[in-house]
């Protein structure tokens, strides 16, 4: 039924809405009303997930666990459902009713949401190609302008919550053939929230187009797109999904690859060791091997020395206030103690002092407040150092007044063989919790909190053992005070600091004016899942030649997570480098990528007989190695190192960055009496390393030696910074224009 057919209740409330909208003109073109069916049927995988969070309420009903026990569950389940089972989003299953039709789950994780909005448009191959929205990455491919309408209506509803997790989902039953753009709209309080029960009028549309302009795109599906509100929307298509389309129907069987949109088997129920499930999944059951027996693992060597932890003069004067208010009222308590009161006046005495106490908190509440409305009111608190102008005093805050301690992980700042060090100093009868580094103006780091309320939590991050320690990690807390963010390979949201000389990071971001790439997903035969990148611009500047490209390792990381194909998008617009190709492969759990980018895996044999074959066959990529690049990170960068020392016929150009040169067969001396592996490399190789990294570093140095007694053509870069994708993703675009400087 018609929004507009129902008279406007002023007194419902904001959240009434339980049936899907569409939204019709002036603002939008009309569209048929089975362009969405909301199905009230879930996929076997939610179904799932639910009977095992009603297993654990009724466990907790029987009295078999207690409350706390249960939230611990509950959460417990919530994070194996989406680091296990979803990796990628939206959930698509074929409908069995109808060929030509799928099941599309979308789903969103807040916990702190009372409510989320779900936001889409739906348009097929002919609405696309007149304007709406751009499907393929073809030659000269913009984004749409603002304010230009979809030729079908969007749609909007409110999401269901599985009480007690963070797990927001809906379904709907789309053709196969459409593509969706769509956005989700978390509402913390419900005066966030239009008025939902009378959406028929323009001054509710009005609401919902200045809402809209807030909508977040989905995290876990990388194609994003400007959206007709000035917003970004996240694009599917469901049939790229399945491996074949016979006509205009689906094929019976879907494509099952690691990383695919569709979840390859339900999810089970719930067991009470789900999170130590969730550990070997993540890091594995023990440390692996190469087949030589060497761990794969880099060996965990303390910090040189110490943090340079120092004192902060920051909370000094809200330490001053404190000190002084209760100075104030425990002088006038003794002065009451030390009179001699008859027995008649104990009692007016017990509560003049009980009124005292509970005057005495407010006035410290009032100066916290005031410390959190001014001082603290965007974090860290950086201050110049006045005897050394390139230093600075970093203040790390944290707000929490139940935590018994509270532990700062900033990458490769804390030790993880000390923890101890970097546990953060609370300022008594407060929820302040402080701690001060005296950095280098141009430090960069990603960092989170970790609040522990029990012993059990301050053993955890206390501890020496690394499933101890991450298992602290996964429930590390971002700063809301500060909103430069990134994400580590769990997906946890961490925070960054940078200071004033930090390596600018310009090529970050989604750019409304810009033409953007189209990023598919492809399912190899060899079992890699492979992100490609097609650039706006297919060619080069009309000469017809064929594209370079770009391979890179943790394509799932640098896709998924860190939106690589936006830093792309904006340095090709930009002329900073030519239209390339990037072909970005998947590595599953760190177990499995462990296996995959070993010395002995082969590595080098896939990228150059399998990935690079497969690529040239479908888009129109170059076979010059000069224009052929290959990039990675940690194990993934001395993978590339690899590639390039034996396949420089395929390859050549090489970034690495933060390489695992622990491994040292990289830089044992060949037998044909060059320095290095690489001595007869005659590409560009872009190698950088970060000055925290203290294990790394020196073996850095040492290799760039090595190339400089080689005659190799290389640019070392140090950083001020760790192991770290916050100094990564901008590293990645300095390395991406100085290798192809030149290229025509």
């Amino acid at each position: 039924m018609s929004p507009a057919a129902k008279p406007r209740d002023t007194t419902k409330s904001h959240l009434s809405i339980k049936e899907p909208l569409l939204l019709c003109a002036p603002l939008f073109a009309p569209s048929t009303p089975d362009t969405f069916a909301r199905q009230s049927t879930p996929p076997p995988v939610i179904a799932s997930v639910r009977r095992g969070l009603d297993g654990i309420r009724a466990r907790l009903r029987a009295k078999e666990i207690d409350k706390q026990e249960c939230r611990r569950r509950l959460a417990a389940c919530a994070d194996d459902f989406w680091v296990q089972t979803i990796r990628q989003t939206p959930l698509i299953t074929p409908d069995p009713q109808d060929d030509g039709h799928v099941l599309v789950t979308f789903l969103w994780r807040d916990r702190r949401a009372r409510a989320v909005l779900f936001f889409a448009i739906a348009s097929n191959e002919a609405e696309r190609a007149a304007g709406s929205t751009a499907s393929s990455a073809t030659s000269h491919t913009h984004r749409p302008p603002r304010g230009s309408s979809s030729a079908t209506a969007p749609v909007m509803s409110l999401m269901k919550h599985f009480g007690g997790t963070d797990i927001w989902h809906i379904s709907w039953r789309v053709a196969a053939d459409r593509h969706i753009s769509y956005c989700f709209l978390p509402c913390a309080r419900k005066g966030n929230m239009p008025c939902m029960s009378g959406m028929g009028t323009r001054e509710d549309q009005e609401a919902i187009r200045m809402v809209l302009t807030f909508g977040k795109p989905d995290p876990r599906n990388p194609p994003v797109r400007q959206g007709p509100l000035a917003g970004t929307l996240s694009v599917i298509r469901p049939s790229d999904v399945f491996s074949d389309i016979p006509g205009s129907h689906l094929a019976a069987t879907p494509r099952l690859t690691s990383g695919s949109h569709l979840a390859a088997t339900a999810h089970e129920a719930v067991r009470p060791t789900v999170q130590q499930m969730r550990r070997e999944k993540l890091y594995g059951k023990e440390q692996p091997q190469d087949r030589r027996g060497t761990s794969l693992t880099p060996p965990k060597t303390p910090r040189p020395s110490l943090a340079p932890r120092v004192k902060t003069t920051v909370t000094a004067p809200l330490k001053s206030t404190v000190r002084a208010i209760r100075a104030k009222f425990r002088q006038r308590a003794i002065e009451i103690a030390g009179e001699q009161w008859p027995a008649a006046v104990h009692q007016q005495n017990r509560l003049i002092a009980a009124t005292d106490t509970a005057k005495q908190q407010r006035l410290i509440n009032a100066a916290v407040d005031d410390f959190w409305a001014h001082t603290a009111r965007q974090t860290p608190v950086i201050i110049p150092e006045p005897a050394s102008r390139h230093h600075a005093l970093v203040t790390f805050l944290w707000r929490d007044r139940r935590a018994r301690a509270v532990l700062l992980f900033a990458n490769r700042i804390t030790d993880e063989k000390n923890l101890k060090e970097s546990l953060m100093t609370r300022i008594g009868h407060t929820d302040v919790w402080h701690i001060t580094y005296r950095m280098e103006t141009d430090w960069r780091a990603s960092y989170c909190f970790i609040p522990c309320y029990d012993k059990k939590g301050l053993a955890d991050i206390t501890g020496v053992h690394q499933t101890s320690i991450r298992r602290a990690l996964d429930r590390g807390l971002a700063d809301v005070r500060n909103p430069l963010q990134c994400k580590n390979r769990a997906g946890n949201v961490l925070s960054v600091v940078e200071l004033k000389d930090a390596p600018p990071q310009p090529w970050l971001g989604c750019r409304s004016h810009a033409a953007y790439g189209n990023v598919s997903s492809h399912g190899l035969s060899s079992g890699h899942t492979v992100w490609v990148y097609e650039p706006p611009y297919a060619h080069g500047e009309g000469d017809g030649q064929d594209a370079g490209v770009l391979v890179m390792f943790d394509g799932d990381m640098w896709m998924c997570t860190e939106r690589f194909n936006e830093t792309l998008d904006n340095l090709i617009n930009a002329g900073r480098i030519p239209p390339l190709y990037a072909l970005l492969v998947e590595t599953d759990n760190i177990a499995a990528r462990w296996d995959a980018l070993s010395e002995e895996s082969g590595v080098e044999g896939f990228v150059a007989d399998n990935l690079l074959v497969w690529a040239r066959k479908r888009w129109p990529i170059t076979c010059d190695p000069s224009r052929t690049i290959v990039a990675g990170q940690s194990l993934g960068a001395l993978s590339a190192l690899w590639v390039a020392a034996r396949r420089p016929e395929s390859v050549g150009n090489v970034i690495a960055q933060s390489a695992s040169l622990w491994r040292g067969s990289i830089m044992e001396r060949p037998n044909n009496g060059r320095a290095s592996c690489l001595g007869t490399f005659t590409g560009r190789l872009y190698l950088e390393c970060g000055r925290q990294e203290w294990a790394l570093l020196p073996l850095h140095k040492k290799f760039a030696r090595m190339l400089a007694k080689d005659g190799c053509t290389y640019n070392y870069v140090e950083y001020n910074g760790g192991h770290d994708y916050a100094c990564w993703r901008g590293g990645m675009a300095d390395g991406l224009c100085w290798v192809t400087d030149g290229w025509k």
